[in-house]
Parts: structure tokens; sequence; C-alpha cells
């Protein structure tokens, strides 16, 4: 109950970060999950345990999704797990499968300008997006 109270207060007082995280700005989604942590804190007089934190996350990365999704948000047209991931920010947010983020352009005139594909892609693991580019 005091997670599911951490993450309501959380989303509604920190409607900009929400949809920040929505929109896969950098380290957006790091400081709604910071601020779901210290909420907790601040109701409950203790820090989580690791397992509360991880509870929090998830259900601050999946209030994020259900609050701001888009239907028309671009995916590559593959099943996408919700665990692993990529995104691409260059294509507004475009979702894609591991593999379709490894060959991943975000324009055509990409290869022809030398580019290297898959290097416009951040990787998503358990709601975390990578700091660096490309698929590890």
């Amino acid at each position: 109950m005091t997670i599911e109270r951490a993450v309501q207060r959380t989303v509604a007082a920190e409607s900009d970060l929400v949809r920040a995280t929505a929109d896969a700005i950098p380290k957006a989604w790091g400081t709604l999950a910071a601020r779901g942590v210290i909420t907790f804190r601040e109701l409950t007089g203790r820090p989580p345990s690791e397992a509360e934190r991880r509870a929090i996350w998830s259900a601050l990365w999946d209030a994020t999704r259900r609050t701001h999704a888009t239907p028309s948000q671009a995916t590559c047209g593959h099943a996408i797990d919700p665990a692993r991931h990529a995104i691409c920010g260059v294509c507004r947010g475009m979702l894609l499968c591991l593999d379709c983020a490894r060959a991943h352009f975000c324009t055509a005139e990409c290869p022809a300008r030398g580019c290297i594909a898959g290097l416009c892609v951040k990787e998503v693991r358990d709601g975390i997006v990578a700091e660096a580019f490309g698929i590890a």
C-alpha cells in the first residue's frame, strides 16, 4: 500500500518528469525513479528495501507508460519486450526490438553518410535507459 501511495504522489507531483520519461529525455527516468524512492522514505521514515525499491521503479515505469502512452507510438513492428528493448531518441522515442535496434538507421541517408547502424539507439533494461548509445 505504501509503495502505491509513493508512486501516486510522485506521479502527481512530478508530471513534467513523467512526460520527459515517456519522451525518453536523458536522465528523466533516473530522476523520476529517485523521486519515487525519496517519497517512499518520506512516507515510511525509512529507506526502501531492495525489493521495495524495484517495485517502486516498476510501478513508476508502468504509470509513466499508462499515463502518457500514445497509441500511435512508432515501433519496429515486432513484439517489444518491456524488460529489454531499445529506444531511438532521434526518431522521437521509436521503440525497437533488439534485432532491429542493431540494424537501425533513422533515415535512408544515414548509410550514405557513413553512419553506423544502431548507434543512435539506447538499450532499455527493466525501464532504465542506458547512458551509452548502441546495444550490448
